[in-house]
């Protein structure tokens, strides 16, 4: 399986191309993950994962994982470089399919804000994904946890959720498909709109009732998630991505 890049004009490629942005974050995990997942069950020989950093890089791209990171430092460094509009491009244009996990979620969201310092101004966003998300939903460093979650929209069963400073999206359009909510009282009692120290009040909708906690979303082959799926051993939800590149390869 190659792991470089190499000409889209080439009419005799079976394989696909899938990129990983590497401007900060998880990269290595995700870079191993997606290469697991192109081998099983039917890879080809010219399947390729690539470490991408530049608008052109983007361009011969069959399909984008934005990792987990620091969302504002990546945003910033992706659209000072034109990275940021070439991404948005693919995907309005071509129909890019994209797995954006944890920064990357917030980064594909319509807006976003910060459970402890409210609105962002500094945060570029792709605008892609029709969702709110929050950032830092469930506190800092020292509230990360992992839980099993059911993902039934993606016949995914058991799947160890690892949220580390994770968002949660608060809200969504009408072409979003909402995959999995965390119940009430998992992850603790902060969930959306409290403070470090809340004793789970903030975690309702003003009317008593807990709010929804959404962690995994679908727009078309657009996937966005909350929590780490390169950490949790398991590579359905790359798996999944895998497949929808190939299949928008085969439409294209």
């Amino acid at each position: 399986m190659s792991s470089d890049g190499g000409s889209n004009s080439n009419s005799n490629r079976k394989g696909v191309r899938i990129g990983v942005l590497s401007i900060q974050g998880d990269v290595a995990e995700n870079v191993a993950a997606v290469s697991s997942a192109l081998k099983a069950p039917r890879g080809f020989e010219d399947d390729a994962v690539l470490q991408v950093k530049t608008a052109g890089e983007i361009a011969r791209l069959d399909g984008l994982v934005i990792p987990g990171g620091e969302s504002t430092t990546i945003g910033r460094l992706s659209a000072a470089g034109g990275v940021l509009d070439a991404i948005r491009e693919r995907i309005n244009g071509d129909g890019m399919p994209v797995l954006g996990i944890c920064a990357g979620l917030i980064m594909l969201a319509r807006s976003a804000d910060d459970r402890t310092v409210g609105r962002l101004d500094g945060q570029p966003l792709l605008g892609v994904l029709d969702v709110e998300v929050q950032r830092n939903a469930f506190g800092r460093q020292r509230q990360s946890f992992e839980t099993k979650l059911d993902i039934k929209s993606l016949a995914i069963s058991n799947f160890k959720g690892v949220f580390i400073r994770a968002p949660v999206v608060c809200g969504t359009g009408p072409d979003v498909e909402a995959l999995c909510e965390l119940p009430p009282g998992v992850g603790g009692g902060g969930g959306v709109g409290g403070g470090d120290n809340d004793n789970g009040d903030a975690a309702t909708d003003g009317g008593g009732n807990p709010r929804r906690r959404i962690v995994a979303v679908r727009k078309g082959d657009i996937i966005g998630t909350a929590f780490h799926p390169e950490l949790a051993g398991d590579l359905s939800i790359h798996q999944h991505f895998v497949d929808a590149v190939r299949r928008r390869k085969r439409r294209d």
